[in-house]
């Protein structure tokens, strides 16, 4: 049984300038599919070995302040004039998005699938994945957590570009593994 569409989840960039909010219309879009890539281009845009994503309809967020990731190159549109959201080509049709005042890296997407956009799961808020702290006051003053959905995010996960993977450190990563970027490319065990 899958747990019940979270109201939404939140996140933003380090330096708060770029905030979003992240909402499933539909029960069997949750959990989010998500993954792990462990191409180096995502390594090094991240700074992390094993890069973590959700897949999202754009339609799912609303950003604040409004930004443009529909045209192929941010670098040139209006936007860049109220946002420190930008672009980076990273490769033909592919685009990076990132704060251009903090360097946090935010999105990953691509011109072949221009209704989608992928979230870096490190820019959701402390909130949505670990969920809620509150103090409980009954005699004794307790803190307590209400869960967040950093377990339920888990449920869909898949890895790609695992030929990248580093023996001991990044190669037991469970879920299905694909050798290179899409689900085309042969599942490896």
């Amino acid at each position: 049984m899958s747990d019940p569409l979270p109201p939404t989840l939140t996140g933003g960039c380090l330096c708060g300038a770029i905030r979003y909010e992240l909402k499933v219309t539909s029960p069997k879009d949750w959990p989010i599919e998500n993954g792990t890539c462990q191409c180096t281009q995502c390594r090094k845009f991240t700074g992390s070995l094993i890069p973590h994503l959700l897949s999202a309809q754009k339609a799912w967020i609303t950003w604040s302040p409004p930004i443009n990731v529909s045209s192929s190159s941010s670098s040139s549109s209006s936007e860049t004039e109220t946002t420190t959201y930008r672009e980076y080509n990273s490769s033909p049709g592919c685009y990076r998005g990132f704060c251009n005042q903090c360097g946090s890296s935010l999105t990953w997407r691509s011109d072949g699938e221009p209704e989608n956009i992928e979230i870096f799961v490190g820019s959701l808020d402390q909130q949505s994945l670990m969920g809620e702290e509150v103090t409980i006051s009954s005699g004794s003053e307790e803190r307590k957590r209400i869960p967040g959905y950093g377990d339920t995010l888990q449920a869909r996960i898949k890895h790609i570009w695992f030929r990248n993977a580093i023996k001991g450190i990044t190669d037991d990563l469970k879920g299905p593994r694909f050798e290179e970027g899409s689900e085309e490319c042969p599942e490896i065990n």
